[in-house]
C-alpha cells in the first residue's frame, strides 16, 4: 500500500509538470470547432457508434453496466464555457486509434461540472451548488477533490472507487499513455517513470 501510494504520488507530480509544459506549448494553435453535447447526466451518445469515435454513456448507463460487467471508468469533466475541453473534444478524443482503446477497456462518461441535475454516488446524492461566481456540481467536486480545473480527467477502478484526478488538456499521445498506465493496472507495481520508458503505443498509431 506505501509503495502503490508513493508511485501514484510520483505520477501525480510528474503529470503536473507535464500539463504545465503542455498548455505552454499548444496555447499558440488555432483551436476547432468542438462537437456540441447536452448537459443531462452530464454526457451525449457519439453519433457513430464505430470503434473509430468515442461511445460515451451517461452516467446512470455507466453505472449500470459497471454492475453487469466490471471495467474501469474514465470521465471527462468539462463546463460548457472551457476552450480546452472543446480542443480536447475535436483533437484528442476524435483520435480513431485512442477512441478503440479506450472504448475497449473502459465506460466513458462526460460529466458537466456545472449541469443542474442531481446524480447518485455510492448511494448518495450530488447536487448543483450554486455560487457568487456560477456553481458547481457536488459530484465534479468530489471527484476532482476540490480542485476545480478543467478539462479534467478523472478514473475509478472497477469498483467505483477514485484511482486518480488528471487536471488539463492532453493530447492524444499522453491520454494513450496515461489510460494504458491506469488500464493495464500497471499503476500500482511500475513508477510511471519507467511506463513512459518502456511504453509502445499500438502498431501504425497516428501522431496528428
Amino acid at each position: 500500500m506505501i509503495r502503490k501510494s508513493w508511485m501514484l504520488l510520483t505520477f501525480i507530480l510528474m503529470l503536473g509538470v507535464s500539463a504545465h509544459t503542455q498548455s505552454n506549448s499548444v496555447l499558440k494553435k488555432t483551436g476547432t470547432t468542438p462537437r456540441q453535447f447536452t448537459s443531462k447526466g452530464g454526457t451525449m451518445r457519439s453519433q457513430n457508434n464505430t470503434n473509430n469515435s468515442i461511445k460515451w454513456l451517461t452516467w446512470e448507463e455507466a453505472q449500470e453496466l459497471n454492475k453487469k460487467e466490471k471495467r474501469k471508468i474514465l470521465l471527462d469533466v468539462y463546463t460548457d464555457w472551457c476552450g480546452w475541453c472543446k480542443k480536447m473534444d475535436s483533437e484528442t478524443f476524435s483520435h480513431p486509434q485512442l477512441a478503440k482503446y479506450l472504448n475497449d477497456n473502459y465506460y466513458l462518461v462526460k460529466l458537466n461540472a456545472e449541469q443542474k441535475e442531481v446524480l447518485v454516488y455510492k448511494d448518495k446524492e450530488y447536487r448543483f451548488v450554486k455560487t457568487n461566481r456560477g456553481g458547481y456540481h457536488e459530484l465534479a467536486e468530489e471527484f476532482l477533490q476540490g480542485r476545480m480545473s478543467y478539462p479534467s480527467l478523472v478514473y475509478l477502478d472497477e469498483n467505483m472507487n477514485l484511482i486518480q484526478p488528471i487536471p488539463g488538456y492532453r493530447q492524444a499521445d499522453d491520454l494513450m499513455m496515461i489510460s494504458s498506465y491506469i488500464g493495464s493496472d500497471s499503476y500500482r507495481e511500475m513508477p510511471w517513470g519507467a511506463y513512459q520508458r518502456e511504453f509502445k503505443f499500438p502498431e501504425n498509431w497516428s501522431n496528428r
